[in-house]
């Protein structure tokens, strides 16, 4: 069984082990004991593991491991069918687990423990109406269709060009939620929004697609009573 995120941790010297649910202290002590000289811990929560049981790991880890710097990151459920969420090397963790990996470097270190990847899915959207300030909130509110407008729709002609009614919007949570359920993707925490261009900041996700064209990416933080998309 394949899986969506594989953890070794023989090349950087680290001990790694599995906390389950049902023995959270034992678990969090075993790892203690196997390296007591860890300055970093690399938490691994699986999709299915409930808040309780993370927060009860978390505690238990800062209790072993007072003076580690720590970090981590909640495994989503895999996209394909068959695949698990989370494992080292051909060996699965519970879907309700947790992997902890102790490592000898220091919490200074950056350390890179996954390489993000995006692919697009569905077609290119063309943004009729948008509000995006300088400072506050950034919306994406209207998607344009191929659907010629008419002048008995008011709002399309008062904003077409020269009196000639512009072709039909349609609110952009909804096209982009269309498109989602056309490739299977799951719900908005899934998706990244797409703004052409280069992002000003370095924090800001980005990529480049096949025809060249450089992206930045927001998640979808929010959706609007009117069907606008909040960008986070």
């Amino acid at each position: 069984t394949e899986s969506s995120l594989a953890l070794v941790s023989a090349s950087v010297g680290g001990k790694l082990l599995r906390i389950s649910p049902k023995s959270v202290s034992a678990d969090v002590a075993r790892l203690a004991a196997e390296l007591p000289g860890a300055r970093t811990l690399l938490l691994f929560a699986n999709y299915g593991a409930s808040g309780a049981f993370v927060r009860e790991a978390l505690s238990e880890v800062d209790r072993c491991f007072p003076g580690a710097a720590k970090s981590g990151l909640v495994v989503s459920a895999p996209s394909t069918k068959g695949m698990a969420g989370l494992c080292t090397g051909a060996s699965l963790c519970d879907e309700d687990g947790m992997l902890g990996l102790a490592l000898q470097l220091p919490g200074t270190l950056a350390l890179d423990t996954c390489e993000l990847s995006f692919a697009p899915f569905g077609p290119a959207m063309e943004v009729f109406d948008a509000a995006l300030p300088r400072q506050g909130t950034c919306m994406i509110q209207k998607i344009g269709t191929d659907k010629e407008g008419s002048f008995e729709d008011a709002e399309e002609t008062e904003k077409g060009t020269a009196g000639i009614a512009r072709r039909v919007s349609v609110p952009a949570a909804a096209a982009v939620q269309a498109a989602m359920k056309q490739h299977g993707v799951r719900g908005p925490k899934e998706v990244f929004i797409g703004i052409a261009g280069s992002p000003r900041s370095e924090k800001i996700p980005r990529c480049t697609t096949a025809d060249g064209k450089s992206w930045a990416l927001f998640p979808w933080a929010g959706m609007t009573k009117d069907g606008s998309m909040v960008l986070g």
